[in-house]
């Protein structure tokens, strides 16, 4: 197999990947033949902490609140709530969201 010289990971010669730091890259067409995953994939969200973060007007608790519960309903299994030791705000949000996930 023909790698690129600045990746040990990319094939050049067929449509291949290579999964995280493993070293084995297998052809797309060998991994639409295997069976899917033993475990299915796990979402962590960032929207409540990378995305507020990026807004000009950070979202308010109540909004925080809208969208975490919106996340649970769609079951993601993850969610970073905030950066809890930026300010007194977001130490709030958090233990609050925090307080109201389910265990």
């Amino acid at each position: 197999m023909k790698q690129d010289s600045e990746s040990e990971n990319v094939d050049t010669t067929h449509n291949a990947i290579a999964f995280g730091n493993s070293k084995e890259i297998q052809s797309f067409s060998d991994i639409l033949q295997n069976p899917l995953p033993k475990h299915p994939p796990f979402f962590m969200d960032v929207t409540l902490r990378d995305g507020n973060q990026a807004l000009r007007k950070p979202w308010n608790l109540d909004q925080k609140e809208t969208i975490f519960k919106q996340l649970l309903k769609l079951s993601v299994q993850g969610i970073e709530v905030g950066f809890a030791s930026s300010n007194d705000q977001e130490f709030e949000a958090c233990s609050y969201l925090s307080s109201i996930a389910p265990e």
